[in-house]
């Protein structure tokens, strides 16, 4: 209970969820991993996320790269929760649906993660289940 807690915090001060627990289940922390759906690195980060988000110079095979770009997306997405009237915009479940299951789906399910699709909302819950463990 407490380490959830503790996680729930850090994503509230941080601005995002626990990026150590998210590039874990993103790609079990390999650096160089692709996806069969072209997502790249650490953080599993789309091309076009990472072209939208990354800075001159930035390699998305670079773990504190790749984490950089993931944090700005993250707070992309908050950002956008907010303008966007979701109630629940610094909650890092919504963060983490919209990461996974993508932002203007999420907005199009009227920002419930039980209306997501089976694999978004089970990656939400491998998170939180993930961030517990000590």
């Amino acid at each position: 209970m407490y380490g959830q807690i503790l996680v729930f915090y850090f994503a509230v001060i941080s601005g995002v969820p626990d990026l150590d627990v998210v590039a874990h289940i993103e790609s079990n922390n390999n650096p160089r991993a692709v996806s069969r759906c072209g997502a790249l690195g650490l953080c599993q980060v789309m091309p076009s996320t990472w072209k939208e988000h990354a800075k001159k110079g930035e390699r998305w095979s670079n773990p504190r790269h790749n984490r950089q770009v993931a944090k700005r997306y993250f707070l992309w997405i908050k950002a956008t929760l907010k303008k966007w009237g979701d109630s629940k915009w610094n909650d890092p479940s919504h963060l983490l649906a919209c990461y996974n299951g993508g932002i203007g789906r999420f907005r199009k399910c009227g920002f419930k993660i039980n209306r997501m699709p089976r694999e978004t909302r089970n990656y939400v819950a491998k998170y939180h289940h993930a961030a517990k463990k000590p």
